[in-house]
């Protein structure tokens, strides 16, 4: 099949093109930047302007990366890196004289708010809570939702990703790895994680099966920042007796602290595993084992 991938020079799309030309299909990447690229059953294209839009399916992964300090600028920065392709790649695939059997494009689990006992999965009801998070996310669901007359669309909300090359566990294994690791803040806001080898899974099976609708891509037993902390410590051969308090996060990541790092939501992939689906890793310290082995030895 022909697939078109935004992101996908990130954490998630290397994995998954490489995934996916490994299975035969040939991957058109859109990249700010012009890359070479010795792989036949890879494309690189710097504007969705410069191509016809004619693939079998869209995979939009696209964003700026969230996890830092929210300036006004950079809020501006991740905002429009989102909403703004996404509304472009729907207007392709509206005017397309032959469009894509299946549009999947992400979004992310901040698009259920922030709560510290509820469990959601896609049917729950979601209440505003005046959180750029959430707004992001619910524009960029809207923004893909335009396409939906034209073709199959399915939203994935991604919970953490644990694997290597990039995403939590790149960041957070140098301070781990010196003994400083720990819980932030109390340590009880919600932990919805899943393994980068589920994330791919996923993706895949929503190929397979072409499915449409809104999947919560995130393990089905949720953890909590405490027993993250602990078992990400654990799985490097590390102590994890520091903790950081709430008030330096606040200082550091200022806004971002708040919604991202202090607060969390417990999430449940209701549809994913009503669909048939098998994750991988269920288990967190099984996942966290598996991620931190390969990002030793990638």
């Amino acid at each position: 099949m022909k697939i078109f991938l935004t992101g996908g020079t990130g954490f998630i799309g290397k994995a998954l093109s490489k995934n996916l030309t490994n299975q035969g299909h040939h991957v058109t990447i859109l990249s700010r930047k012009n890359i070479k690229n010795s792989n036949q059953k890879i494309d690189f294209i710097t504007d969705l302007d410069d191509k016809d839009f004619n693939y079998d399916i869209v995979i939009n992964l696209c964003g700026e990366p969230i996890s830092q300090r929210w300036t006004s600028a950079k809020k501006e920065q991740i905002y429009h890196s989102r909403i703004d392709l996404t509304n472009k790649i729907s207007e392709k695939i509206i005017n397309s004289k032959s469009a894509p059997k299946l549009f999947i494009s992400a979004s992310a689990i901040g698009y259920y708010g922030t709560s510290l006992d509820k469990i959601f999965n896609e049917n729950s009801q979601v209440k505003a809570q005046n959180l750029f998070s959430q707004k992001i996310c619910k524009d960029w669901e809207s923004s893909a939702r335009k396409a939906e007359g034209k073709t199959k669309l399915s939203i994935i909300r991604l919970a953490v990703v644990l694997g290597k090359g990039g995403g939590i566990i790149q960041k957070l294994s140098a301070p781990f790895k010196l003994g400083l690791g720990g819980k932030i803040g109390a340590g009880s806001q919600p932990f919805s994680w899943i393994a980068l080898e589920d994330v791919i899974g996923a993706i895949n099976h929503i190929i397979k099966n072409n499915l449409s609708g809104t999947f919560n891509l995130s393990a089905p037993a949720a953890s909590n920042n405490l027993k993250f902390s602990k078992a990400f410590a654990k799985s490097l051969k590390r102590p994890s007796f520091f903790a950081m308090p709430a008030f330096i996060m606040r200082l550091i990541y200022g806004e971002m602290a708040d919604e991202l790092l202090l607060s969390g939501q417990k999430v449940y992939p209701k549809n994913l595993l009503e669909s048939g689906f098998q994750f991988k890793f269920n288990e967190l310290k099984e996942a966290l084992d598996a991620a931190i082995k390969n990002h030793l030895h990638k």
